[in-house]
């Protein structure tokens, strides 16, 4: 087995572990490791899937941020690449996390929970517990997201002691 193909099977096995399917996991591996962008054809020649599997992995990984596309001159043709600095990456996600998932959380919650604090229902008092944890152990996770942030940008940066 080459070295490529070494690096392609050990990156596909982290994404898998991270969540993602097979295919998805793949594509991934093959666009860290390769130099210039990769054509959607080229993809699928590499993974023996389908163009029309690999072009809905793409959308749907182009749509999450994971990867990145481009166009090359005088070319119709869409290429895809990765962000080949896991910093970078890593800290793209982070605000991500936190921007589109955690911040709206926190400013919506407490509306929520003052609703239950007023509903009769009978299993309003239990959802309510359960809301209010989910609403501390978010406020944690962004004091925590916030901390790592900040890290990754000292890195980032080259400030990192």
């Amino acid at each position: 087995m080459s070295a490529r193909d070494e690096f392609i099977k050990l990156l596909t096995q982290s994404m898998r572990n991270n969540g993602l399917d097979e295919l998805p996991s793949k594509l991934v591996a093959i666009l860290y490791i390769s130099p210039e962008p990769v054509s959607l054809e080229s993809l699928a020649e590499e993974t023996k899937y389908s163009l029309s599997a690999v072009s809905t992995a793409m959308k749907f990984m182009t749509q999450l941020g994971m990867v990145k596309t481009t166009k090359k001159p005088k070319s119709r043709k869409i290429y895809y690449y990765f962000e080949k600095d896991l910093i970078t990456f890593t800290l793209e996600l982070a605000k991500k996390k936190r921007d589109l998932n955690i911040r709206p959380t926190l400013e919506k919650l407490p509306k929520i929970l003052k609703k239950y604090k007023k509903s009769k229902m009978p299993r309003a008092k239990k959802e309510l517990e359960i809301a209010q944890t989910y609403y501390t152990q978010t406020k944690h996770l962004e004091t925590v997201l916030t901390k790592t942030i900040q890290n990754l940008e000292k890195i980032h940066q080259g400030d990192y002691k």
